[in-house]
């Protein structure tokens, strides 16, 4: 959230909006409430600087994309561009760092991941690869919905991305559906713990997952770090199998079932390229980790 009590000389807000209007800033925009223009509230979104413009224009062009698509319900609606900046649905509940919804039960923090999965097949089938998928960019409406949001630095058809997530991809480029898993796998484990995972800390996946109530969540962020899923369709199937009511024991033996399935492809491989023996030896202990 803004702190209104500070002024900021040499930023031009919408024309009728003022420092009273802001609810959100960062290195590169600033986010006013806007609830005169239209029906709904929104808010807009308007660059600080020329840096700041060719993030929001990014931004733009995704949006756009995103409608020409059919739109998303995963995603903020989005209204058009005002002045050199675009004007956005209004997330009444802010971001996932916001106290009262990181306080919110189970159940909602599992339909989180689910929607957030679900939107994430979405942005990638737009050509769109986010590269920043963090709690802070996940937005939360008045319905308890959660809206994966700041496309500011992503990458549209495979552009350089503007903005890379600091800590979320040591193993997989950014620039890719990988990188974003990996990024979701991580998410998903802070969404359901409450803290970041520590995966600097030398652990394994299976080390950092043990002691935590994951339950069979655990399996599916250890293959969303591990680079098992090439697309979401199979990480949705897996968040599926996973939810409530489905049977626990079933769950468990098609994901193992699907892991050796991926384990025996590539040793039947390997048998028929013994080449590639020495970079499966030391690929295996690198996504094993």
């Amino acid at each position: 959230m803004a702190d209104n009590s500070v002024e900021y000389p040499n930023v031009e807000y919408p024309g009728g909006f003022g420092i009273h209007d802001v609810i959100g800033y960062g290195n590169s925009s600033l986010l006013v409430l806007d609830s005169r223009t239209l029906e709904t509230v929104t808010a807009i979104k308007k660059p600080l600087d020329a840096n700041g413009a060719l993030h929001v224009d990014r931004e733009r062009q995704i949006y756009e994309r995103f409608a020409l698509q059919g739109g998303h319900g995963g995603l903020l609606k989005y209204y058009g561009t005002v002045e050199n900046g675009i004007r956005l649905e209004y997330a009444a509940r802010h971001d996932l760092d916001t106290p009262d919804v990181t306080e919110q039960p189970l159940h909602v923090r599992r339909r989180w991941i689910m929607q957030i999965a679900v939107a994430l097949r979405f942005i990638h089938g737009a050509g769109v690869i986010h590269g920043d998928l963090r709690r802070a960019n996940i937005l939360v409406d008045d319905k308890l919905d959660a809206k994966v949001a700041d496309f500011a630095g992503s990458s549209l058809d495979l552009s350089p991305l503007l903005i890379e997530s600091p800590a979320f991809n040591p193993y997989y480029t950014p620039l890719s559906t990988k990188g974003d898993i990996y990024a979701f796998g991580s998410l998903a484990y802070e969404i359901l713990t409450g803290h970041r995972p520590d995966l600097d800390r030398g652990l394994s996946f299976s080390q950092e997952l043990e002691g935590e109530s994951l339950g069979i969540c655990a399996m599916i962020i250890k293959k969303c770090w591990q680079g098992a899923y090439s697309n979401c369709d199979g990480l949705i199937q897996d968040l599926n199998a996973a939810a409530p009511g489905s049977s626990p024991a079933r769950n468990i033996v098609t994901m193992r079932m699907a892991m050796l399935g991926i384990v025996g492809l590539t040793i039947a491989v390997l048998a028929l390229r013994p080449s590639a023996k020495a970079w499966f030896s030391v690929r295996f202990i690198r996504t094993s980790m």
